[in-house]
């Protein structure tokens, strides 16, 4: 059973590793712009045309309320932000997953 649940597992995160790498690599080549003075101006906001709301955990330390605020302010006006108990990985364990912490 193990075995079965361990091969879905990685058939199911499997293609997610190629453009995750891609999203880290884009996020370091940024960082070296921004440390090197040489990356593009911010893009003015909002930038999405649809409302956003964001949604975290209470206890999350590395996403506080005015993250929330700031990733709300990213669409076109009418969503919100909104925390619920527990970190990081709040939903997860509410639904009752095994902790990701």
């Amino acid at each position: 059973e193990a075995d079965a649940a361990d091969a879905a597992e990685v058939a199911v995160i499997a293609p997610l590793l190629a453009p995750l790498r891609a999203d880290l690599a884009m996020r370091e080549a940024y960082l070296d712009a921004v440390a090197a003075g040489t990356a593009p101006p911010p893009p003015p906001s909002p930038t999405l045309p649809l409302p956003v709301y964001a949604v975290g955990g209470a206890a999350d330390a590395a996403v506080d309320a005015a993250s929330l605020q700031r990733w709300a302010a990213l669409g076109s006006g009418g969503g919100g932000c909104t925390q619920l108990p527990g970190g990081h990985f709040y939903l997860h364990s509410r639904l009752g997953g095994p902790s990701l912490a």
